[in-house]
């Protein structure tokens, strides 16, 4: 090289540039490309909003520094080959390594992060304008004009440029478009890039100029560019003008001087050549060395004088791994989990008491003397899954390790985002699963996936390897040794178990079911009196005598008491596996509550076992006694289920009248209309009935109009006072006649008693009770009362609920997944009656509704507004086609022909065959229904429809005209219901184990309990109160949901429906639904996310996320509609749209883009929980993330009045409100908060009296169950000498009776107040209540709810809808959990051998239903001396257990009847007779048997037994019995029977015989028999 520094190297230079430009700027636009490809542009975004730090830096190092390099060129005067490369080096734009040295030292990453986005961007311009102006400025005049510029190559240079510009340009547009791991591995290719580049240009330049033969100018001038950056950035940035934090300061300074090398050295490779080339790419190098050692010192130096988030005190540098990514979230607050990670989270163990919990351990004594230790735990943890804790969830990890050290229990806030589900759970497995702890996570049902799938990730990989276990139980479950072993082991390997309530509830109820089963058994073993007796006779194995007499009954007595015993035994093992379960819960577990708020929300914690036998229900069966006074209406059974059909059927007929009012504007017309509609026919013409119902029709228009009811997607009732002003008036008046067309006593509709009554029913006073007293039966007062409560309390609560939301019926696919063996697997009341639904078509998988009047009520408007399904249709189809087979006569004028036609007549078609001008006249006051599709036409305006004698239900072309013709009209529905679902399913027990939230949050399972809830409250069990709230963050959610830039109104226009509202929602912009609200029905998850997608989501959005049926998070893609599984769709957030169903606005993380907006819709129950746990399902809210609320019409009106009534101002019109964003947003945020938290005041005061009842049950529940447990199996069921009477009533704690009658009137003796009630209920278990503690805690119970009821008042009102239970109408929703009983089983066996008999035989079956079987009819003779023959078994032809076959045996065995032969084959009980009723009649094959006298005998040549499982048969019409005396001569053997059967009886009684019966005697032996 010459002395003036540029190259006479000329020979080679043409080669050598030629290929390392190529290789260069290759090598340059990968490496560029790969570093904007990584950069999350929404991320990015965001970060834009802390302008001060980014503007500071970006001018620091696009001007500073560039100026500090030309004051270094000209200073030291540098050749142009020096010189320009140094001004390429300092004009490039930072390096992603800035993140690492960022991260390494805890500076502020997120700023860090930001820096380097923005100065890859803004390069694009800034490197071309610096070099330009620098260069320029530095060279320009030397030498005499062109000075040195001109042996510059300045093409090359802007090639280089635009090589950087394109690349910059192409990353940021694929980073607009990739997905997360794209960007990973573009920032991974990159770097690997930026590496090969530096590789590459040290090898060039070692060849012909080494880095370490150059002039002295060049070893000082190159790196002091860095180092005055440094200095002048950090006091820059220390300028109080500046605002920034030291670690901002540090990110600020590093950013400043560290600059892309790779950019400088792919440049300089380009523009220069030969030697002039090596020594360029030098630069670089040289610059590339120094910063690295430079940035180690200044960052060691920062940490150590506290100017990093790192404490200056620790023993080593903490890194976060993964921080240097760009785009990782801003909004979770990196900064404090910098300073809570190393400050505070990491001690060893608890806080002590030096430390008191404060401050980073040992910084927070009085003493101070501790110094911070580290916890591995915590750091491998925040290494294996990439976070950094924050200060928020180590602090409550170490205060819940406090508590837990301890052995107590503790309940906390935790704001919803801040890694409650995520961090918190996991670190305490962590932390508290030892080998000797077994750890369970109970989570609600809903979220059991989501949080399962959560654990599995956080123990997943091989440093935190922990197994992850679900622990499920339910009544159909049998607990084994295995589950024990199994959570044995699981303690031991240190894993996590995962539950759900319910389990837990089960296995309480489970061992008090299974100890009370096993004390009911030894108690008839040994029961007081003849059956124990016989009893303790039948179960001697020794007792040869017992055993006889079994098998004279056509019983293998010894198989029996097997089986029994083995039975019993097993009942008794089980018991023990429980006791041994509970014991490893309770010595051994902690419980970790997560949604505690959810878990032990009193009024949704309840689970009840019925007990008993089923009974029928009052009022469902005929009474012959009121027959005779009152006549048949009042003594036909079903009227239990007829007022509720009657109520629903006069709504509906309104509701559709003031729809034909409306669009008419013709009340008589409607009137015809409404009246045609009417169900039942007597009340079809009645004037006072039409009245009624013209008022009806009235209020329900009024209620339209103003708000008070919603009519999308159906009838929903808003407002309870409504209902009780406009509606119940007229509904009462309609019963009233109803009631006078059953003939109620002689009493009007018009009377003043019935009107009180049915309005007040128990409040009505004792005049009008009387006066109904003096005019009818008990079942008319009854039926009266009945009414009442249907108008006061069932029927307001059922038309405020929506369909397939919060109740509905069974679909196929619902079937298919709750039970995949079939719907005949289902108890029958599962599969014909009204359900739970947890939430958007998603119905509970075992669970029923326990009150019998929510249940038919709930039912009936299911049918009406749902229709019935094709499995009901053909069941009914099949039941009219047995009805019209035993019927006589032409088809067609047979009274179920008569019936179907009038159905079909009034669906607006015609049976063919039948009169055109009879039929028109039939329906002409029905609306035309639209002609069934392939139904048979002919000339006729009316379609054609097949007769019903020629009807196939197995023809699916004939279902689908009939299913679209008869499935929705009320009368068809009606039928169906009153015909074959209520009489199969209406029969309820008389008593149920009950469990609650006390069993989970309070200490009978388990001793210790760690819960935790973005949004818990006081309303805990004793053993869990009080809860510690985190200070500020109420203030914070309510501050940021009443934010105008966080969160918006809009209103949805008047007339929406389920589609207009996904319509608004698919194109205004949302990156999300959350349905908090419930106005989605009608439609699975599934089908809601693909209307979204179909409505107009935006091309951007590639996917629809929703939760399915297993509450799995999968992936609807736009392309091919195909459905996979979040995790595997490959889409990045910005790309995908998610919607939360209602059971899934609580504790679900779905990932969203930095910057979005979700809508989220409000409904008529929701309180101030539900609107914040769905508003935070957007954890960057407030953060770059809004929301919108959607408000309907009607809940913004029902929102205003209650605001207004709650201010005190007058009450507004009540109309509809001006469509569109509301003009106040700030007053409506305010308004919807102040309305969301008096519902909230209002749903925690039924709340609190609840739970004040089952904290009072706890007291000595829990003391019976510890009594139980520590009895163990032995003591139960035990000998009478060894019995402990307190265990045994101990028992009964809990279960509770179960009133299912209907009162006759107002209640007597009864306490009117909780307080009172509670008191009289503490007394009565006086006994159980043995401790002071125990006292104490009643005592207390007992303060509370007086002090509430003195300060709500003792007098008001009840619940809604004029409840006057006092607060029962809060447990309307409770559910129940059937047990799978044998003779369910039995019938499952059954109907599964009907229907494969049916697909073999389909012909067969076709024919018998057409005509009677004739087969095997012919008459066999037998002989008269049968007739002295005993008759069989025990003359009530089936046997009632063991004890009715043993009673029947004796009976029989004597002398002279064939050695104990059971008696004649040709005759049988009549009470064993019933006939064939067909398959597909929607029950069993025959028909119920009649309860005859036991001396009533039937001839099989008249019916055999067999035939009743076969075919119809065709009974004859004439019956002839005989009456019979046989001569005194027959009476001897008889009478001989009589005296041996009485000698071997007195042989029993005395205990000497073999036939040893337990010491009876004979008076009660032949009492017995």
């Amino acid at each position: 090289m010459s002395d003036d520094g540029l190259g006479d190297d000329e020979g080679v230079g043409g080669e050598t540039k030629l290929y390392t430009v190529v290789v260069s700027n290759v090598l340059l636009a990968l490496l560029v490309f790969g570093l904007s490809a990584s950069v999350d542009v929404e991320s990015f975004k965001s970060r834009l909003e802390r302008r001060n730090g980014i503007l500071i830096g970006l001018g620091c190092q696009f001007f500073l520094l560039p100026f500090i390099g030309f004051l270094v060129v000209k200073a030291f005067g540098l050749n142009p080959v020096y010189g320009t490369t140094l001004l390429i080096v300092v004009s490039s734009p930072g390096g992603s390594y800035s993140n690492l040295w960022c991260s390494l030292f805890n500076a502020d990453i997120a700023l860090s992060v930001a820096m380097t986005a923005a100065s890859t961007m803004v390069s694009a311009l800034m490197l071309p304008v610096n070099l330009l102006l620098y260069i320029n400025l530095a060279y320009d005049g030397d030498d005499g004009g062109g000075g040195a510029t001109q042996y510059l190559d300045w093409g090359a240079l802007f090639t280089s440029i635009a090589v950087v510009m394109a690349s910059v340009t192409g990353g940021l547009v694929v980073a607009a478009k990739a997905t997360e791991l794209v960007q990973r591995r573009c920032n991974r290719f990159g770097n690997l890039a930026g590496v090969a580049l530096v590789v590459f240009s040290a090898v060039e330049s070692s060849v012909s100029a080494p880095l370490w033969d150059r002039e002295w100018r060049f070893y000082l001038a190159v790196p002091l560019p860095c180092i005055l950056g440094l200095v002048a950035a950090l006091a820059l940035t220390s300028s109080p003008g500046c605002g920034l934090a030291r670690p901002e300061r540090v990110s600020v300074a590093i950013e400043t001087c560290y600059q892309n090398v790779g950019v400088a050295t792919a440049v300089a490779l380009s523009m220069f050549q030969g030697k002039d080339q090596a020594l360029a790419v030098g630069v670089p190098l040289y610059y590339g060395g120094i910063e690295a050692l430079l940035l180690g010192g200044f960052c060691l130096y920062a940490w150590k004088a506290g100017w990093t988030y790192a404490p200056a005190q620790a023993n080593e540098v903490l890194r976060g791994v993964g921080m240097s990514r760009p785009g990782y979230g801003a909004q979770d607050g990196a900064q404090d989990g910098y300073r809570a990670a190393h400050s505070h989270a990491t001690s060893l163990g608890p806080p002590t008491e030096g430390g008191g919990g404060g401050e980073g351990g040992g910084e927070g004594g009085s003493q101070g003397v501790e110094r911070a230790r580290y916890d591995p735990r915590f750091l491998v943890f925040e290494s294996a899954h990439d976070m950094m804790l924050r200060k928020a969830q180590v602090r409550l990890v170490r205060t819940f390790q406090g508590t837990y050290a301890q052995g107590g229990s503790m309940v906390h806030q935790m704001i919803m985002g801040s890694g409650k589900t995520t961090v918190v759970a996991p670190l305490l497995s962590l932390v508290l699963g030892d080998g000797a702890t077994l750890v369970v996570q109970c989570v609600p049902k809903p979220l059991l996936d989501f949080s399962r799938g959560v654990v599995r990730e956080c123990f997943g990989d091989a440093v935190l390897a922990k197994p992850v276990y679900t622990f499920n139980l339910e009544r159909s479950s049998k607990v084994s040794e295995g589950q024990v072993r199994k959570l044995e082991h699981a303690m031991r390997s240190r894993a996590v178990v995962v539950t759900h309530p319910t389990a837990l509830k089960s296995l309480v109820l489970k061992v008090v079911e299974l100890a009370q089963e096993l004390d009911a058994s030894a108690e008839t073993k040994r029961g007081a009196g003849v059956a124990g007796k016989l009893w303790q006779g039948l179960t001697n194995a020794t007792t040869a005598a017992a055993v006889a007499a079994a098998s004279t009954v056509g019983l293998d007595g010894q198989a029996l008491l097997s089986s029994e015993e083995a039975a019993t035994a097993a009942k008794r093992v089980e018991l023990g596996w429980c006791l041994e379960l509970y014991g490893l819960f309770q010595r051994k577990g902690v419980l970790l509550l997560d949604e505690v708020d959810l878990i032990l929300h009193p009024l949704r914690s309840e689970l009840n076992w019925p007990l008993g036998t089923k009974v029928p229900l009052d009022l469902t069966e005929p009474d012959g006694a009121t027959q005779a006074v009152e006549g048949a209406g009042l003594a036909g059974g079903g009227l239990r289920w007829t007022v509720p059909l009657m109520l629903v059927d006069a709504t509906y007929t309104a509701l559709q009248w003031a729809t034909i009012q409306t669009a008419a504007q013709d009340p008589a017309a409607a009137q015809s209309g409404a009246a045609a509609q009417v169900v039942d026919e007597s009340l079809r013409e009645s004037g006072a009935a039409l009245v009624a119902l013209r008022r009806l029709s009235d209020g329900l228009a009024l209620g339209l109009e103003t708000l008070k009811l919603q009519c999308s997607p159906h009838l929903v009732l808003l407002d309870p006072k409504f209902y009780r002003a406009e509606l119940l008036p007229a509904l009462a008046a309609y019963a009233a006649v109803w009631l006078e067309s059953k003939g109620l006593g002689g009493v009007t509709a018009g009377g003043g008693a019935l009107g009180a009554v049915l309005l007040r029913g128990e409040r009505a006073g004792e005049a009008p009770w009387a006066e109904l007293r003096a005019k009818c039966s008990d079942r008319g007062l009854k039926l009266a009362m009945l009414c009442h409560l249907h108008l006061a309390r069932y029927l307001p609560h059922a038309l405020s609920k929506v369909n397939r939301v919060g109740f509905g019926l069974l679909e196929p696919r619902d079937v298919a997944r709750i039970e995949p063996r079939g719907a005949s697997w289902l108890p029958k009341a599962r599969q014909l009656l009204a359900v739970p639904f947890l939430a958007l078509d998603a119905p509970s998988e075992a669970s029923e509704f326990s009150n019998p009047e929510v249940v038919l009520c709930l039912t009936v408007c299911a049918y009406r507004l749902s229709g019935l399904r094709r499995s009901d249709l053909k069941a009914l189809l099949n039941h009219l086609i047995d009805d019209l087979a035993q019927e006589s006569g032409p088809h067609a004028k047979r009274s179920t022909a008569l019936r179907y036609k009038a159905w079909i007549e009034a669906a607006g078609a015609r049976v063919r065959g039948t009169n055109k001008e009879d039929a028109s006249k039939s329906n002409a006051a029905e609306p035309a229904a639209e002609p069934a599709a392939g139904a048979m036409n002919d000339d006729g305006p009316s379609p054609l429809i097949w007769p019903l004698h020629t009807v196939d239900v197995g023809d699916e072309e004939q279902m689908g005209v009939l299913f679209a013709l008869l499935s929705k009209r009320p009368e068809v529905v009606q039928a169906y219901l009153e015909g074959q679902v209520f009489p199969a399913t209406m029969e309820f027990q008389r008593a149920k184990l009950a469990a609650s939230g006390q069993e989970v949050g309070g200490e009978l399972l388990f001793k210790r309990r760690l819960g935790f809830s973005g949004t818990p409250s006081d309303l805990l069990p004793v053993e869990a109160q009080p809860c510690r709230y985190e200070p500020g963050d109420d203030a914070k959610m309510a501050s940021t949901l009443m934010d105008p830039k966080v969160v918006s109104v809009t209103q949805l226009p008047a007339g929406w429906s389920v589609s207009s509202a996904l319509d608004a929602v698919a194109n205004g912009g949302y990156h999300a639904l959350i349905d908090c609200g419930a106005l989605v029905t009608g439609l699975s998850n599934r089908g809601a996310a693909r209307m979204l997608l179909e409505r107009g989501l935006p091309p951007p959005i590639m996917g629809c996320v929703f939760l399915d049926e297993l509450d799995r998070k999968m992936v609807l893609l736009r392309r091919g509609w195909r459905v996979l599984p979040l995790e595997r769709c490959g889409l990045a957030p910005r790309q995908r749209f998610s919607f939360y169903d209602q059971s899934h606005t609580t504790g679900m993380d779905i990932r969203q883009p930095v910057r979005c907006k979700a809508a989220l819709t409000l409904g008529k129950d929701m309180t101030f929980r539900d609107l914040a746990q769905g508003a935070y399902r957007m954890r960057g809210i407030g953060k770059g993330q809004t929301v919108a609320l959607l408000l309907t019409p009607e809940v913004r009106s029902l929102m205003k009045r209650q605001v207004q009534l709650g201010r005190g101002q007058p009450l507004g019109g009540g109309g509809a409100m001006a469509e569109g964003p509301a003009a106040d947003a700030s007053g409506d945020l305010v308004d919807v908060v102040t309305w969301l938290t008096i519902d909230s005041l209002a749903s925690e005061n039924q709340q609190f009296q609840v739970l004040c009842e089952q904290s009072m049950r706890n007291v000595w529940r829990k003391d019976a169950f510890g009594r139980l447990a520590c009895a163990g199996v032995g003591a139960v069921g035990a000998d009478a000498e060894a019995e402990d009477p307190l265990l045994r009533e101990s028992l009964h704690l809990f279960a509770e009776p179960v009133d299912l009658t209907v009162p006759t009137g107002p209640g007597v003796g009864g306490a009117s107040l909780l307080s009172e009630a509670m008191a009289l209920e503490m007394q009565g278990h006086a006994r159980h209540v043995r401790t002071a503690e125990q006292r104490r805690v009643l005592a207390d119970l007992q303060r509370l709810v007086a002090e509430a009821e003195t300060s709500m008042g003792a007098g008001g009102e009840g619940g809604a809808c004029g409840d006057e239970d006092g607060g029962g109408g809060a447990r309307l929703e409770s559910e129940q959990v059937q047990e799978q009983e044998q003779e369910q089983e039995q019938e499952q066996e059954q109907e599964q051998e009907e229907e494969e008999e049916e697909e073999q035989e389909q012909e067969v079956v076709e024919a018998l239903v057409k005509a009677p079987a004739r087969d095997d009819e012919a008459a066999r003779p037998w002989a008269l001396s049968t007739l002295a023959m005993s008759p069989p078994g025990d003359g009530r032809g089936e046997a009632k257990g063991l004890l009715a076959q043993a009673a029947g045996a004796l009976s029989q065995a004597a002398p002279g009847h064939g050695g104990g032969q059971a008696g004649s084959p040709h005759f049988y009980p009549w009470s064993d007779f019933a006939v064939f009723r067909g398959l597909g009649s929607g029950g069993p094959l025959m028909s119920p048997k009649l309860a005859f006298p036991p001396m009533l005998l039937l001839s099989e040549n008249h019916y055999r037994p067999a035939w009743s499982l076969t075919g119809h048969r065709r009974l004859k019409n004439l019956s002839v019995f005989m009456e019979w005396v046989p001569d005194l001569k027959g009476l001897e053997p008889v009478a001989a029977a009589k005296e041996k059967r009485g000698a071997d009886t007195a042989t029993a009684s005395s205990g000497d015989g073999p036939g040893d019966l337990g010491g009876c005697s004979e008076a009660e032996a032949a009492e017995a028999a």
